[in-house]
């Protein structure tokens, strides 16, 4: 069986002719730079950069790095007041010894009474209030990444409040109709916590029993201080704006209506408003803050410019295979109509 070969016609032979003449100008790079798979997996591209941009901007969690601390092997140790004391004040200075780059929490009767960070002369200071009888006072000292060192023994003292005869409604005699009331409790959670200079700074208190209103009285650590009136309870939370950085130590002295008094110290950390470490005493470095939002985005900033780049270079070499496709045909049809002039 003979098979007849399709004839075509002179317009499409000048097409195929100034297609093959394109192609054999062609360089190397050009001929990769049009391949189809080049294409495609330019567009698998372009379709991943679409994706990532879209999580990036449509994520707004953090993450939260630490830099690795070295696991304290050294507990604190209250050293005033002594075991056994018996006391008639009822707001102390709780001294201690602690190791470099830790803090302390202090805790009286397992509640949490004040925290400070322990100085280079290895000793920490916090004051705080006792209740009437017995107090249990415990230290424990954390490192930056909030993991606690050795466990160390307790300090147990007794605070007996002055008598005041003839006085009935105070809260400081044991005999008077207030006896029943419930002790005021002015309290926190404390961990590693750092604030911007310039920024709000915030923190959240627990305070409950007393009578109310509640006279809160902060000394923010920074020359300036401030008062609040609570009539509710149990939280409240304080605001502020440090406007140097470091180590501040905010003191708050709560009192109710009838003159009981709670005090409470923590330690206000406050970094560079550009960010940055900052000197706090006993820790050469603190831990860093990055957020996954910004980072991607400042990639994003690299990624799209160059993908955009290697689009127009790809159509403008598209561009400019098919100007030259039309020009050749162009001169071919040209051609064509002399040579049937000429006959």
């Amino acid at each position: 069986m003979k098979y007849r070969s399709k004839k075509l016609s002179p317009a499409k032979k000048q097409k195929i002719a100034a297609k093959r003449k394109i192609r054999s100008r062609r360089s190397f790079f050009r001929k990769l730079s049009l391949h189809p798979i080049t294409l495609m997996l330019i567009l698998c591209v372009g379709v991943f950069i679409l994706t990532w941009s879209y999580e990036a901007v449509a994520d707004s969690y953090t993450v939260t790095v630490t830099l690795p601390a070295v696991p304290l092997t050294e507990g604190a140790t209250i050293t005033s007041p002594a075991d056994g004391s018996i006391l008639t004040s009822q707001q102390i200075n709780v001294i201690g010894t602690c190791p470099a780059n830790a803090y302390v929490t202090l805790t009286i009767n397992n509640l949490f009474s004040g925290a400070a960070w322990c100085s280079n002369a290895g000793a920490f200071q916090i004051a705080t209030t006792l209740f009437v009888g017995t107090n249990i006072l415990k230290a424990q000292d954390y490192n930056i990444t909030n993991q606690p060192g050795p466990v160390t023994p307790s300090v147990s003292v007794q605070y007996n409040p002055p008598v005041v005869p003839n006085k009935p409604g105070s809260a400081k005699n044991p005999n008077s109709s207030t006896s029943s009331i419930l002790p005021l409790i002015l309290t926190t959670d404390f961990t590693y916590k750092t604030f911007y200079a310039g920024s709000d700074f915030s923190w959240t208190f627990f305070i409950s029993g007393g009578v109310r209103p509640y006279d809160v009285q902060i000394q923010w650590g920074d020359g300036e201080s401030s008062t609040e009136i609570y009539n509710v309870s149990p939280t409240f939370t304080i605001h502020h704006i440090y406007k140097t950085p470091g180590y501040h130590v905010l003191t708050i002295t709560g009192s109710d209506s009838i003159g009981d008094i709670r005090v409470l110290q923590i330690a206000a950390l406050i970094r560079p408003a550009g960010g940055g470490s900052f000197t706090i005493p006993g820790i050469n470095k603190t831990p860093f803050v990055t957020t996954k939002l910004v980072t991607e985005k400042s990639w994003l900033w690299i990624v799209w410019p160059t993908f955009i780049f290697v689009i127009l270079l790809l159509s403008s070499y598209w561009l400019g295979e098919r100007e030259e496709y039309h020009k050749l045909l162009v001169n071919a049809n040209a051609r064509r109509q002399l040579i049937l002039k000429s006959r």
